[in-house]
């Protein structure tokens, strides 16, 4: 019987550890590897002739069955987020439409229950005789447990893709998601672990407790955890000055934890200890820390202890921060008694003047190909970040822990965004949030804010009525139909960098209609009800 053929997606730090064990030992598999970062191929190839000329005829995934001579038997995902599983398996040319019902496709990356089922009746759709099985196997233990093959893996799906015999190693939940749901509460669970542990230990140091016997202690006692044994040796190390081994970034709990609380908000479970460690997180990467361990997020406590007129390690050219609307690079294009949304633009290698946050921000990232920064922040140092085209993103600040910086646009994209401040809560109005809008997609919830985003193509419309206080930013020029062609409609030219606030309407909706030659998009923020604004 010939040898399974498996193909890894995704080369990354976890990926290349898969394909390594899968490579060796007992297993008895033809390998091959894609990722569109062309060192982590060179990586798996070392100085195998065969393989290295196999890999070179794979310029993209649809070219992976004529270097296998088939379709392989098994495709596993192990990439950052669900938009890029959809964008590998679905974009032109579609990859998916050459899969048959004989391949496993195993999805290990993190994404949410929603984002599974999604992918997988897409699947089903556009693959060969009714496509790949699919295999729900979020995953659980770093690159060092995917490289000695000693991952958790968190698998389910329909009981006729578990008998599949290479996936027989899998033990199923239940139906598709449901996986992906148990990784979503495991990384809720993790990500408290990493936030509780990190405030602990600096609570120790400021009160000079000696680390390493308080360190012990713990481990040895009822609040000792296995998550507390592992990152609070990092921390520990870190406090003390130590060089700190990357080995789980920042940013995947910012994006595990916004998962876990935004499903949880979608089926109207509150989760306060995610929310706020997520917010952790969230200032963890904004201070300039997404290529860090994710155990140095105790600096976040130590930077909340420097003040606003401190100059923590970093000491600005003149000295000198302005308020963020009054630097040049943020134009201020709404400003009202509720929010401030300012629209952000500066070429490549300019800078922004330092300046200082105090009210929490909706982030809505609009450069294209994305954008690479160096952001220099106060009590931080300088750090590299980059931001995809429509990510969002939400900044928690105040002007007790405000956020002081400046941000460097490295030689690749000019930086585009807006700055959505959320200054003060809506009117109470009573009755039931609006939790979903036909059309639009939920990509953000925090408790001041929901945020939606709508596409339309060229010659589709959609009806406007949104029954709560908001705000709409347009990220694309472009042209629409307003009213409908018929009794009073009229034109409207749509730019790029401007925004509205409304108040909740009971009125009939009015009717817009893309008549441009590029999609139209848009991205509404709902202020939610409730909460109190800063005194």
């Amino acid at each position: 019987m010939p040898a399974p053929k498996v193909l890894v997606v995704g080369l990354g730090a976890m990926g290349s550890g898969i394909y390594s064990t899968l490579s060796s030992g007992p297993f008895d598999f033809d390998m091959l590897g894609y990722d569109v970062y062309k060192p982590c191929v060179d990586k798996i190839v070392n100085d195998d002739a065969d393989k290295a000329e196999r890999q070179a005829k794979i310029k993209g995934l649809i070219d992976v069955n004529d270097a296998f001579g088939c379709p392989p038997d098994v495709v596993i995902l192990m990439v950052v987020n669900a938009a890029q599983i959809e964008s590998l398996l679905f974009n032109p040319p579609s990859y998916i439409s050459t899969l048959p019902p004989t391949t496993a496709l195993l999805l290990m990356s993190t994404i949410s229950p929603s984002s599974c089922l999604k992918i997988s009746s897409l699947s089903s759709q556009h693959g060969l005789n009714g496509g790949p099985l699919i295999l729900d196997a979020p995953v659980s233990g770093g690159p060092t447990r995917a490289a000695n093959g000693t991952l958790s893996i968190m698998a389910s799906s329909y009981p006729s893709t578990l008998n599949h015999p290479f996936t027989q190693v899998l033990k199923a939940l239940s139906t598709n998601g449901s996986g992906s749901t148990a990784k979503a509460i495991h990384q809720l669970l993790a990500g408290v672990h990493i936030a509780s542990c990190s405030e602990a230990l600096h609570l120790a140091k400021t009160v000079g407790l000696d680390l390493e016997v308080f360190y012990d202690l713990v481990n040895g006692a009822a609040g000792g955890s296995w998550m507390f044994k592992d990152r609070g040796r990092r921390v520990v190390d870190g406090m003390n000055g130590g060089n700190v081994e990357v080995k789980s970034k920042v940013p995947i709990f910012v994006k595990d934890l916004g998962i876990v609380v935004d499903e949880g908000e979608g089926m109207g479970v509150g989760t306060p200890m995610g929310r706020r460690a997520l917010e952790l997180f969230e200032r963890g990467v904004e201070m300039g820390l997404g290529d860090k361990d994710d155990s140095e997020i105790w600096k976040v406590h130590e930077d909340m202890m420097v003040g606003v007129n401190e100059v923590g390690e970093n000491v600005f050219d003149d000295g000198k921060v302005v308020e963020v609307g009054s630097e040049p690079s943020h134009n201020v294009v709404l400003d009202n008694l509720y929010t401030r949304v300012m629209y952000v633009a500066f070429g490549v290698g300019k800078s922004t003047l330092p300046h200082i946050h105090q009210t929490d921000s909706v982030y809505v990232f609009l450069s294209e190909g994305g954008a690479k920064v160096m952001n220099m922040v106060k009590g931080v140092g300088c750090k590299h970040d980059f931001m995809e085209f429509g990510e969002v993103r939400y900044g928690v600040h105040s002007r007790s822990c405000p956020l002081v910086h400046r941000i460097t646009c490295c030689p690749d994209s000019p930086v585009n965004c807006f700055d959505v401040e959320i200054k003060s809560p809506p009117p109470l109005r009573g009755g039931k949030e609006v939790e979903s809008i036909e059309g639009h997609e939920l990509v953000k919830v925090r408790e001041k804010v929901r945020v939606f985003k709508l596409v339309l193509r060229g010659g589709e419309e959609y009806v406007r009525n949104y029954d709560f206080f908001h705000v709409v930013v347009c990220g694309s020029d472009g042209e629409i139909m307003v009213g409908g062609e018929e009794g009073g409609g009229w034109r409207e030219e749509t730019k790029k960098g401007t925004a509205a606030w409304s108040a909740p309407t009971l009125a009939p909706g009015i009717k817009y209609k893309n008549v441009g030659d590029s999609d139209y998009l848009i991205y509404v923020v709902q202020f939610r009800e409730g909460w109190k604004a800063e005194e």
